[in-house]
């Protein structure tokens, strides 16, 4: 019987070690975003300058109360970020962490007023866990020097 022999990687991938607040800040802006434009559907002219309001209302409050979340999302990122994962195993695993500590921060901030079943409750985790999800794959986990030096490499690297 033959040892199975660990596949060496073809280089060492630096971590964009920006990707954790480039996921959450465009996630804090654009699930608001998300959630207004849903809200916007059907409504009068009168009713557009409140949902101004209330984008703004969910863009502070939401930057404020996922403040723990991002800490945790980072200190995981860079834990999770050492491991010689593909970039899309990693970004999964980390939007996986990230919907357990929004789905947190939700039902901590939100616990007294949960009404069960209800879509109006769900819409506001949804409209956030599907732009996270849609902002985690859209931004590189790998440096901008590992991108570079991809091009032209007709190696296969692992880039993302």
């Amino acid at each position: 019987m033959q040892k199975d022999t660990p596949v060496p990687a073809l280089h060492k991938v630096r971590l964009n070690k920006n990707y954790p607040w480039e996921v959450w800040g465009a996630t804090i802006i654009a699930a608001p975003l998300f959630i207004s434009f849903f809200l916007l559907s059907g409504t009068t002219s009168d009713e557009v300058f409140t949902l101004f309001y209330f984008f703004i209302y969910l863009l502070t409050t939401g930057a404020f109360f996922l403040i723990p979340a991002i800490i945790l999302y980072w200190l995981a990122f860079r834990k999770l970020g050492k491991k010689q994962w593909t970039p899309i195993k990693l970004k999964l695993v980390l939007w996986a962490v990230a919907q357990a500590f929004m789905l947190i921060t939700f039902l901590v901030v939100t616990w007294d007023s949960l009404s069960p079943f209800e879509l109006d409750t769900l819409m506001y985790p949804m409209a956030y866990s599907l732009t996270l999800l849609a902002c985690s794959l859209v931004f590189s986990t790998s440096s901008k020097g590992n991108r570079k030096a991809a091009k032209g490499n007709d190696k296969p690297i692992i880039n993302s």
